[in-house]
């Protein structure tokens, strides 16, 4: 997609049964930068939980929730949530586990384990460094995320996961610390209080999960996103276009010609027939 000016759309619909929707205050689409991490060749995130600072994540389209290491230094005003044993109450499911990987049944898990939470603020920035945001998302009573005290690679073998969980460091290639579901679909949440993980153990929970941009309702807009480049510089080829540094810009309606977003790559929650015309 990196040679191309592309986008997809996301639509999201709120039905019964499906994890709590959010209603966002802005008004207005609102944009939400993303880098590309040349390290593993993924785009990425960069989120700070609640007013916390922002720590890089996994931005993932094929999968739902948004798993983020529990670290109460960057989960400020948020009840602590370390382990099964002291969990906050909620009657949200605790000893989540989602698995993002493998392919044989109850054997293999790459994912991560936690309890679910409700987080009432999300702020973006460009970069991990960053401290003002980009742009931030708040939600009365909260986003639905999974603050996540284990990660593993083969819950099966023990092979990463059931080893000490080290919440000051990224679990993920190094980086991430965690993964941000944008995947516009809702999953039966699976529960896992085996001391080792092992995905043999898991259970249903009947409580259907989704990520947070599908919780976002901007208020006379239409629920869903937009996950675009935009034509960008392209960041893995010297040689492949396009070439420019500034994103191509379009002509909406036969109007006067404009950027398509103010971030490239980007995410623009919260869509305007203009939008939905142009993807």
């Amino acid at each position: 997609m990196w040679a191309r000016a592309v986008g997809f759309v996301f639509t999201m619909l709120a039905c019964d049964g499906v994890a709590t929707i959010a209603y966002a205050q802005p008004v207005s689409p609102v944009s939400i930068p993303l880098t590309y991490w040349n390290g593993a060749a993924k785009l990425a995130i960069n989120v700070g939980i609640n007013g916390g600072a922002a720590r890089p994540y996994i931005f993932d389209t094929g999968s739902p929730v948004f798993n983020a290491v529990y670290n109460p230094s960057w989960w400020p005003g948020l009840p602590p949530n370390p382990n099964t044993n002291n969990a906050p109450s909620s009657s949200l499911p605790t000893s989540a586990q989602f698995c993002l990987g493998g392919t044989v049944p109850d054997v293999f898990c790459r994912g991560y384990t936690g309890n679910l939470v409700q987080v009432p603020s999300l702020s973006f920035y460009k970069t991990p460094s960053d401290t003002t945001p980009f742009s931030t998302l708040g939600a009365n009573p909260g986003y639905v995320v999974n603050a996540i005290y284990n990660y593993g690679a083969n819950a099966a073998t023990n092979t990463q996961i059931g080893l000490p969980f080290n919440a000051d460091s990224p679990p993920v290639d190094g980086y991430f610390f965690g993964t941000f579901g944008a995947g516009n679909f809702a999953t039966d949440v699976t529960i896992n209080t085996n001391p080792t993980f092992n995905p043999k153990f898991r259970t249903p929970s009947g409580y259907y999960g989704g990520g947070v941009l599908g919780q976002t309702i901007v208020p006379g807009l239409t629920q869903g996103y937009v996950v675009a480049a935009n034509g960008q510089k392209n960041p893995v080829s010297d040689t492949n276009p396009p070439q420019q540094i500034n994103s191509i810009n379009v002509t909406i309606g036969g109007l006067t010609m404009q950027p398509v977003t103010p971030c490239r790559p980007c995410v623009t929650v919260g869509l305007t027939p203009q939008m939905l015309g142009q993807f």
